[in-house]
């Protein structure tokens, strides 16, 4: 309680670069100058001697021009007949406190990107749909007009196409509600895990049928996703 060092050991001597006969028995504010720590008006451990309260703080602090970090605990023993004793524990935080910083950078970078990229998703969401509705409608034109002159083939082939961009504006619609999801959360749906193989499937049926591919697409199961 009158401020200056009882006890300590071999790491806090190295702390303060002092020999442990000279740190002994001097008070905390020759041991630790209050100009050791940045922007502290009052000497940290002072405000535990004064108010004999408990206190935990991660305090920066300048030596010979290198910043370091030092998280301060200092709280009060008292009983068994003897005066009050207040005991600090120092820890250098240098390594958490710059990790801590660097995961804070690169999570606002992370919320950048993820603005960024929901910003191109819906801008190019509606780019990709009005060349599409131009297939659909033309789509649509041509089996008006021809679809009795065509053959059997001709008019599969018009099928698969208009089909085609059906699934393609789904697709696209997908992409603008992930867009979405970036920004706000989505509560899960049912979905046909079979439906979607065959959806998948469609969508590469002419790679498959280039490399000569047979797919075979089994019972799945439907779940909440």
């Amino acid at each position: 309680e009158r401020g200056r060092v009882e006890w300590c050991n071999a790491p806090f001597d190295r702390l303060v670069e002092l020999p442990h006969m000279a740190v002994i028995g001097r008070p905390i504010e020759e041991v630790l100058p209050l100009d050791l720590w940045t922007g502290q008006r009052e000497h940290p451990a002072r405000t535990v001697l004064a108010t004999q309260s408990f206190t935990t703080q991660t305090l920066e602090a300048t030596r010979r021009g290198q910043i370091f970090y030092i998280e301060l605990f200092g709280s009060w023993a008292q009983g068994g007949g003897i005066a009050p004793i207040a005991v600090f524990v120092l820890r250098d935080v240098t390594t958490r406190v710059h990790a801590d910083r660097a995961l804070t950078a690169k999570s606002r970078e992370l919320e950048r990107s993820n603005a960024e990229l929901q910003q191109f998703a819906y801008a190019a969401s509606h780019d990709l749909m009005e060349p599409l509705r131009k297939v659909a409608a033309f789509g649509d034109l041509l089996r008006k007009r021809a679809e009795s002159a065509l053959d059997a083939t001709s008019l599969d082939f018009l099928q698969r196409m208009q089909q085609a961009a059906v699934r393609m504006s789904g697709l696209i619609e997908d992409l603008l509600q992930f867009s979405r999801v970036l920004g706000d959360s989505r509560p899960f749906q049912t979905v046909d895990l079979g439906v979607l193989a065959h959806e998948v499937l469609s969508d590469l049926e002419r790679a498959a049928h280039a490399a000569g591919a047979k797919v075979e697409i089994g019972p799945l199961p439907t779940l909440e996703a």
